[in-house]
């Protein structure tokens, strides 16, 4: 996330560096001095800073939209396939992976070639709780 926002900022720079440079050479292009024109409606000033702005904010809100799923807490059953135990744990989307997760409390679990994982939404009622399949 950090790479798309530095991305966007170093074209943001790169237009108002070549902006700037293609003013500065029409000037030394230009024979006749400039008469000085009309300033520009305030409005017309602050449209630069207000998309800068509309930008940052829009940036923001999906950067905290990202953080929200990814903090989105699920039930992980651990199933083993031999006795049909059931063990469940609560894990954040994010800390799942093919076959291991990390719990909310920070243990690492990986998983036998006998055993199944579920993932379920939702916080488990009781956690790591041993349940019978029938």
């Amino acid at each position: 996330m950090i790479t798309k926002l530095l991305f966007t900022a170093l074209i943001v720079a790169g237009v108002i560096f070549w902006t700037r440079h293609r003013g500065e050479a029409r000037q030394r292009r230009s024979r006749r001095p400039e008469s000085r024109a009309a300033r520009s409606p305030w409005y017309w000033r602050m449209a630069p800073a207000g998309a800068l702005l509309a930008v940052l904010g829009v940036s923001a809100f999906v950067f905290w939209l990202e953080w929200e799923a990814e903090h989105q807490v699920f039930t992980v059953r651990v199933i083993d396939t031999r006795s049909g135990e059931v063990r469940q744990y609560p894990v954040y989307r994010d800390a799942v992976s093919n076959r291991s997760f990390q719990t909310i409390d920070g243990r690492r679990v990986t998983l036998a070639d006998v055993e199944r994982m579920e993932l379920v939404e939702g916080a488990p009622s009781a956690p790591e709780t041993s349940l019978r399949e029938p």
